[in-house]
């Protein structure tokens, strides 16, 4: 690929670079730095991550994502890195981009309200100007297919717009002021690790930064309740039912252990269980017991 053939234009969306570049003619946009204006911890890093590992089933390479590499890892330099600006150290490694399909699908997964206006940055003011003349130019906008001059800020819409961050981070405050009050009247009677990890959320949310690096790990062969059900081929329903019969609700040391997740579909931070490979074996024996597996022996004829 020529340095031609790419283009960059950089901009700052609410204190994160953002760099949008055509590739090959494609609108794209660097994973790490989508990563890091959205929340992901490490800069953004844990986004490519996330994208070549955990959602590897869901993104599709070439159509959602690209890595550039070789020549044209070396004409994103030329194009992006040009004058007296570094190119990071890692950046010879290649750089994972987000064509629009994989950047919408990134931005569905986000239900924070900075994912929200990312989406509409993109949406209202990048991608209409790039589909219009193949670069994007703060000064203008598109308004009913027309390139025109943007008007001068609207001084109501400005102080409507501080006055909704203002809210959002009273919001976050109040959040993390309960949290840590339930976490000073629970210290003592869960775990240390339960304890840290309700600190690491309250982190979270103040930061509006992924910090699960930070939060306790459980040891080898610790499952979650569907995790459970999956391997043994029962219902969660029954594995629940069984928990509840063994007593093993709530932080038992060497037996179930809380963590803090977010809720699908939503901000909410919920906790939920793990379970120790020691309390996997009770509640296979209660599951065989109660009728829904095999006995052993005729499990193991």
């Amino acid at each position: 690929m020529k340095t031609t053939d790419l283009t960059c234009i950089t901009k700052t969306f609410e204190g994160s670079t953002l760099t949008t570049l055509t590739y090959k003619g494609r609108p794209a946009w660097i994973a790490r730095e989508v990563g890091a204006a959205i929340g992901y911890s490490h800069g953004g890093k844990r986004l490519p991550n996330k994208v070549t590992g955990d959602w590897g089933e869901e993104f599709i390479e070439g159509h959602d994502y690209m890595l550039l590499a070789g020549e044209d890892l070396a004409a994103f330099k030329a194009a992006r890195f040009e004058g007296t600006e570094s190119v990071p150290s890692k950046a010879n490694r290649g750089i994972l981009i987000l064509f629009e399909p994989g950047l919408h699908l990134v931005l569905a997964k986000t239900n924070k309200p900075i994912g929200i206006r990312l989406r509409r940055f993109i949406v209202d003011e990048v991608l209409p100007q790039l589909v219009r003349d193949g670069h994007y130019a703060p000064s203008r906008q598109v308004v009913d297919g027309q390139l025109v001059e943007r008007a001068a800020p609207d001084p109501r819409l400005q102080r409507e717009l501080r006055l909704a961050r203002k809210l959002e981070l009273e919001d976050r405050k109040f959040k993390v002021r309960t949290l840590q009050q339930t976490i000073a009247g629970i210290e003592g009677r869960v775990s240390a690790d339960a304890i840290t990890s309700l600190r690491v959320v309250a982190a979270e949310i103040a930061l509006e930064r992924d910090l699960s690096d930070l939060k306790p790990r459980a040891g080898s062969g610790w499952l979650p309740p569907s995790e459970i059900a999956k391997r043994l081929g029962v219902s969660a329903n029954r594995v629940g039912r069984a928990i509840s019969k063994l007593n093993l609700r709530g932080d038992i040391p060497g037996m179930a252990m809380p963590i803090m997740n977010k809720a699908r579909h939503s901000d909410r931070n919920v906790v939920s269980y793990l379970y120790s490979p020691e309390a996997v074996r009770r509640i296979e024996r209660q599951l065989r017991a109660d009728g829904h597996l095999p006995a052993a022996d005729a499990a193991a004829a």
